[in-house]
């Protein structure tokens, strides 16, 4: 997974795109709705996505699996998380695309 933004916190300056591709897990046990991957991106990368199937040889390619959402630790945050994109929000998408 690829998850990409614009962090602006320190020691990022918000001029430039990152990324973070790591493996994902679930965020806990007792959380489930949420996943997450190892990432040091800070605020300011909200609601960047997290491309599935990213092929850097491919301009536009993968699938959007998700979004920067929240971090473990805003000033020194050491992974990303994300809602848990089941399938309906693909299915959400194919319905309301046309509107």
């Amino acid at each position: 997974m690829t998850s990409m933004g614009y962090p602006q916190a320190a020691p990022f300056d918000g001029q430039w795109q990152y990324y973070c591709a790591a493996t994902t897990s679930q965020r806990s046990i007792f959380t489930t709705d949420q996943i997450k991957m190892p990432c040091n991106m800070t605020g300011g990368s909200s609601g960047g996505p997290w491309i599935f199937g990213k092929d850097d040889n491919v301009y536009y390619s993968g699938w959007v699996n998700g979004v920067n959402s929240n971090v473990n630790n805003k000033d020194n945050p050491t992974e990303m998380r994300s809602p848990y994109f089941a399938t309906w929000v693909g299915d959400a998408f194919t319905k309301y695309s046309t509107y």
